[in-house]
Formats: structure tokens, sequence, C-alpha cells
């Protein structure tokens, strides 16, 4: 599972393509049969104090990322407003063929649009 969280300020989180931009948060996770289990990619470059659980279920994975508001305050040079997220599975088949599927359009491509995935703090 891929998830992707982009704080920075408009234009540059609605209009971003993500690519490997610095201020776009990945968490890339494998579920575990126990917590103690899971992989976390570049565990050790996530913001101080996220907090990620993700173990496997009957029928697929619960994950849960939880990230400090300090990080989105951070990224955005002052109290956070709005937040960018996207979430990816990765897919594979008995034969070993694999898909990535997105939540939103992947915004590396074409398809994606801008704001797609924004959440508006109230």
């Amino acid at each position: 599972m891929e998830i992707r969280l982009d704080a920075r300020p408009d234009p540059e989180r609605s209009h971003g393509r993500g690519r490997e931009a610095s201020g776009i948060l990945r968490v890339l996770v494998a579920p575990g049969a126990r917590q103690e289990a899971m992989k976390v990619w570049q565990r050790e470059r996530m913001p101080k104090g996220t907090k990620i659980a993700c173990v496997k279920t009957k029928l697929g994975f619960n994950a849960e990322i939880a990230v400090p508001a300090s990080y989105l305050d951070t990224a955005q040079g002052g109290p956070w407003q709005a937040a960018r997220l996207n979430v990816a599975v990765n897919d594979f088949d008995a034969e070993g063929e694999g898909a990535q599927l997105w939540w939103k359009p992947d915004w590396r491509t074409d398809r994606s649009y801008a704001g797609s995935g924004t959440f508006v703090k109230q």
C-alpha cells in the first residue's frame, strides 16, 4: 500500500504532479500477520511522531497512518488549511502479474487533475 500526502501550500499542492517532489510524504507499507511483522519503506525518513499500523485481515488488510499536525504546519509555513491525499494498492494475481490501483488518478500521470484528493480543514 502506498499513501501520498502533499501538505504544501497552493498552487504547488493542488497542481503538483508528485514526481518525487520535496514536500510530498510517501508512506509505503506491507501488512504483516501481526503489527510487529509489517514492513515500512524508509521508516526512518517519516516525520517524527508518525504512527503506522497495517495488519492482515480475513478479507485483506487494515491500515492506519497518523501524521503529526506539526508536519502539515511546517509544510504550509503556518497553520495548515488543506492537504492532498492519494492511496494506491499494489495488487498481484496468482500468476504474479501486478497492477497499481489508485484511489484518485496517479499524480504523476496526465490523468491527474488539479486538487484531486484535497481535504480542507474547517
